[in-house]
């Protein structure tokens, strides 16, 4: 997970340009009716994420006393992400907040949608609020589906207001095997409380890091094991050492905690691999 800039506050704008062509006078009536409860709940969001209690927040179809749920859908989906729609600009500018494009929930894949950090089929008056809508790839929404925290350690990592990028926690080790392969593991950084740690292994397993980063680990092995098993063939085991020590480097400086910087770091630190784990 890396930590991503907050999106300027424009929910009011969103709101109002989603309304903006409606042709349901009804549903005008109630949105707008509702406008005001819509905003403050932004406001709790930020107040409750921030303590620790968004969890509190329990799932509701209703706003200001009315069923809203469908109306706040749609609201998204036909207003929001629709092309050609008049919300389609909030949707493209908050999609593109992530360095790279690439989804900040797993670290790996280009962000392709907008995922609800609280689902909007369960909690419909966030479904167009901008900081409850993070960049992500196709399978981190999939992955997701509507996982509903029912305490602060079951939250998974909110990209906009989690920052752990400079604590060493994803790590690897090598499987003893033929060809090598990698586990992937969760160690706590020693200003964490138990809570933090929960969250985290409850991100990787809600978003299956565990298997995407252990099939991005055997390509890559496939990848360099030519130039591992020249280099052993030049100057031994401990070639083939510092070449990998080289390398963590360069991938420790881009992102200390992508699985690529895990594995690299689980292979420089076995001697095992220096002299075997190369071998097909």
């Amino acid at each position: 997970m890396r930590h991503i800039p907050l999106p300027k506050d424009e929910h009011s704008e969103a709101f109002d340009a989603c309304l903006s062509n409606m042709t349901d006078q009804n549903s005008i009536k109630n949105l707008q009716n509702s406008k005001k409860y819509i905003l403050e709940a932004g406001d709790i969001f930020i107040e409750k994420i921030n303590a620790g209690t968004l969890s509190t927040i329990l799932p509701s179809p209703i706003i200001n006393g009315i069923r809203l749920k469908e109306s706040m859908v749609k609201l998204y989906k036909d207003k929001l992400s629709k092309k050609g729609q008049p919300g389609r600009e909030f949707y493209d500018k908050w999609r593109s907040i992530s360095p790279n494009n690439r989804c900040p929930l797993c670290s790996v894949q280009r962000v392709y949608t907008l995922d609800h950090y609280l689902s909007k089929a369960d909690f419909p008056i966030y479904a167009i609020f901008p900081l409850n809508l993070i960049p992500a790839c196709r399978d981190c929404n999939t992955e997701k589906l509507s996982h509903i925290a029912t305490k602060y350690a079951e939250e998974t990592l909110h990209p906009y207001f989690d920052n752990i990028d400079n604590d060493r926690w994803l790590h690897s080790k090598v499987n003893e095997t033929i060809p090598a392969t990698f586990s992937f593991y969760v160690s706590a950084s020693p200003n964490w409380n138990s809570e933090m740690i929960h969250r985290v292994n409850k991100h990787m397993e809600v978003f299956n890091l565990h298997e995407l980063f252990t099939d991005h680990a055997a390509e890559e092995l496939s990848n360099i094991i030519l130039r591992l098993n020249n280099l052993f063939c030049i100057g031994g085991a401990e070639a083939v050492r510092i070449h990998l020590g080289e390398c963590l480097a360069g991938c420790e400086n881009a992102n200390l905690n992508s699985w690529r910087s895990a594995t690299y770091r689980a292979m420089y630190k076995s001697t095992w691999f220096h002299s075997n784990g190369h071998q097909v």
